[in-house]
């Protein structure tokens, strides 16, 4: 469970940087506030957002007669596109009440309000009863748990029988850094507020012991480098602007540190220091 300390700290940082956000990737017609998988048929961020939905959609089989947990929602892109495109009840669970408010205004602009809500919940302790979902789906949310074990044992028991866990998040890869290195990547995640990523055998592992089955993961890092690449790219341009403005105390320390790990992630994942992955486990029946 989410203390005190580290809940205020992770909405802080989604509420104080949602106007970034929106500035760099533009909510109005995905609402993603990830990654984006790129192909030879979807080379623009937009595209490529909507297009890793649709990929991690299609590896757990999710359809109009399954109930699935957005664990992490953000401002609900995910689950707004599950419940469009595949007519799929979703629930979306977040920290921020801020966050909630906005996907469910969303959610009515994209006309699939009566088939997805959003709630204030913890995802290591979402008080629904067990065997509920028939999907848990979490893109780049487990990376703030900070026992990742936590989140797997509560996505275990509201599991049904045969229902699958969906991560697509960042793992660490290179084994043995060096004081650059690390202090590389403790730039980039201090600057997003994740605490630690996993080795991605590691997470398996936890995923073993708790009984989770057909463990399988997908090294996509090549999918989502045009990506990485792009917003470093863009960070370089914006953030001293940010450092101007916090000046003026219009943004604050929280918003420079956010621009100034956009920057950072793109040479830490060149240099596989980490993968973005997919791991996908089902629920024994």
């Amino acid at each position: 469970m989410f203390n005190k300390k580290r809940r205020k700290e992770i909405i802080n940082y989604y509420d104080s940087t949602f106007f970034e956000y929106n500035f760099v990737l533009g909510f109005k017609n995905h609402l993603g506030i990830h990654y984006g998988y790129y192909d030879k048929d979807h080379t623009t961020y937009p595209q490529a957002s909507l297009n890793l939905n649709r990929i991690l959609a299609k590896k757990v089989g999710i359809n109009k007669s399954m109930r699935v947990l957005d664990a992490g929602c953000g401002i609900g892109g995910s689950a707004i596109w599950i419940a469009k495109n595949t007519g799929a009840e979703v629930i979306g669970i977040t920290l921020s009440q801020n966050q909630v408010d906005k996907a469910n205004k969303y959610a009515k602009d994209f006309n699939v309000n009566k088939k997805v809500k959003f709630l204030v919940r913890d995802y290591t302790k979402t008080d629904f009863p067990s065997e509920f979902f028939d999907v848990v789906w979490a893109i780049e949310s487990v990376c703030y748990a900070e026992n990742k074990m936590d989140f797997i044992k509560e996505a275990f028991r509201i599991l049904k029988p045969g229902g699958h866990l969906m991560v697509a998040d960042g793992f660490l890869k290179k084994k043995k850094m060096n004081n650059f290195e690390k202090s590389l990547m403790n730039k980039w995640l201090a600057g997003w507020k994740v605490l630690s990523l996993d080795y991605t055998s590691d997470f398996k592992n936890k995923l073993k012991t708790a009984r989770f089955k057909k463990i399988k993961s997908q090294d996509i890092s090549n999918n989502v480098l045009p990506f990485s690449v792009w917003v470093s790219r863009r960070a370089k341009i914006l953030t001293p602007i940010a450092q101007v403005l916090r000046i003026f105390n219009i943004f604050s320390k929280t918003n420079v540190e956010n621009g100034n790990a956009a920057i950072y992630q793109y040479p830490a994942l060149r240099q596989r220091l980490w993968e973005y992955v997919i791991v996908i486990a089902q629920k024994s029946r």
